[in-house]
């Protein structure tokens, strides 16, 4: 029931706080290059699953039988999402397949996970999307976006949340306070009651978006 699963994402909603987080839509023969490194080659073979580990302060990856196959040279990483992982090597984001090949130079200044094929980076104060070839998709043009969940990706705009399809087109506009991935069609939306100037968490009105920015659910407190 919608109920039951509204009380679930609003308590998860609640408890991730802020988020970690005219278009531009590119084609193939406009591509452009955040560096000039070299591509690391796509393998046909399946990837094993790889866990990521810590020792001596920096971070690796071993695989399920715990032999270490990405050694523990990294400043900062997440594990693995979508075939990549993000890695903070010289002061700046970049990442890597799992044979531990860079797909570009460490450079951006934040970067998200990668999710259907895209990633969020942020570059000279502005966030876009990467794909898988290092090329930018989307320009930088947010001021924060996070991961793409059921073909949308929820982008920042001044101070509102709106969502972008992967051509980089609104097809939510901004005019949420906070937004969250979709899942089953379905997204969290937070809002404050008109006049509210607090704008303290406890105070928030949660409701659910359909893909289209209809509410399935009213925001309510």
């Amino acid at each position: 029931m919608v109920k039951n699963g509204f009380i679930q994402r609003m308590s998860a909603f609640l408890l991730a706080g802020c988020f970690l987080l005219s278009a531009w839509p590119v084609e193939a023969a406009k591509r452009k290059r955040i560096s000039d490194s070299e591509t690391a080659p796509e393998s046909s073979e399946a990837p094993e699953t790889l866990f990521l580990v810590k020792q001596n302060g920096r971070y690796g990856f071993m695989n399920s039988t715990g032999k270490l196959v990405i050694p523990c040279q990294y400043e900062l990483a997440n594990p693995f999402s979508d075939g990549m992982a993000v890695v903070m090597a010289a002061g700046g984001w970049s990442y890597i397949d799992p044979k531990g090949r860079m797909l570009l130079r460490p450079q951006f200044l934040e970067a998200r996970d990668f999710s259907e094929g895209y990633a969020a980076v942020k570059v000279e104060g502005k966030y876009g999307y990467i794909n898988k070839k290092g090329y930018v998709v989307i320009k930088p043009q947010f001021d924060r976006a996070e991961k793409f969940s059921e073909g949308l990706a929820a982008v920042m705009v001044g101070d509102r949340w709106g969502y972008i399809d992967q051509l980089g087109h609104f097809v939510v506009k901004p005019r949420f306070f906070r937004a969250s991935d979709f899942a089953d069609g379905l997204a969290v939306v937070m809002m404050f009651s008109p006049g509210d100037t607090s704008q303290r968490s406890d105070e928030a009105l949660l409701g659910y978006i359909d893909k289209k920015g209809n509410y399935v659910w009213e925001p309510t407190r």
